[in-house]
């Protein structure tokens, strides 16, 4: 009784955590929505801008839907309610896909992305290539212009470390950076709900592993730890 009584207390903390977070973080666009479509109703609009508005809407709702979908995920995760589908791959060529995807986005800041990975590893592929692109698109996000990212994986022991590193201050409050909706106040003016990192740790924990930060020889260096 005492562990079921326990277990259910648990499941009612991560309960209202969820719902929580989810109000906080649907508030603003809700309210942008009801507030645009409002203004629209008040007078006759012509076909183009009620198409605008339509597009604009769509958009908002996209944005509600992945964030909904990212919160719904670490809710189970934390419940390690998310099944594994492992696979053995390698670790050269799927990160080599993941840079190719996101070349575009880094060429338009004139940014270099330089790929040092060997070996393979067994692992969810989709949940790794998620928590990969996450990583790279940070680093792609706030590295400067014209400079460099490294991205490079060690083997140790019954781990496979994956590391991404790019030319930065260090980040404050590096012990929060793995922590829901948590923005530094360098970054607070840019897109993003601060869900991406802690995507990136509840992968790693599910893989029996962790996500990590350092800063060294002026690089911001987030990596991964996989259990082997």
């Amino acid at each position: 009784l005492n562990t079921m009584r326990h277990s259910l207390a648990t499941d009612f903390i991560r309960l209202t955590q969820f719902a929580d977070d989810l109000a906080h973080e649907i508030r603003t666009p809700v309210n942008v929505l009801l507030g645009q479509n409002q203004v629209a109703l008040g007078h006759t609009r012509t076909v183009e801008e009620y198409q605008a508005l339509l597009e604009g809407n769509i958009e908002e709702l996209e944005g509600l839907s992945r964030l909904t979908e990212n919160i719904l995920f670490l809710a189970r995760a934390a419940h390690h309610n998310i099944k594994l589908n492992k696979e053995t791959f390698s670790l050269h060529d799927t990160l080599e896909g993941l840079i190719d995807f996101l070349e575009p986005v880094a060429e338009e800041r004139e940014i270099n992305i330089a790929l040092h990975a060997d070996g393979r590893l067994s692992a969810d592929k989709m949940l790794f290539q998620r928590a990969m692109t996450n990583l790279l698109t940070n680093a792609i996000r706030y590295a400067p212009e014209m400079s460099r990212i490294a991205v490079r994986t060690f083997h140790r022991g019954e781990y496979v470390a994956v590391e991404v590193s790019n030319m930065g201050e260090p980040v404050g409050e590096p012990d929060k950076v793995f922590e829901r909706f948590w923005r530094g106040d360098n970054v607070r003016h840019t897109a993003g709900s601060g869900l991406g990192l802690s995507l990136v740790s509840a992968i790693a924990t599910l893989h029996g592993g962790d996500a990590y930060y350092r800063h060294e020889l002026g690089r911001n260096v987030f990596g991964i730890r996989l259990g082997v």
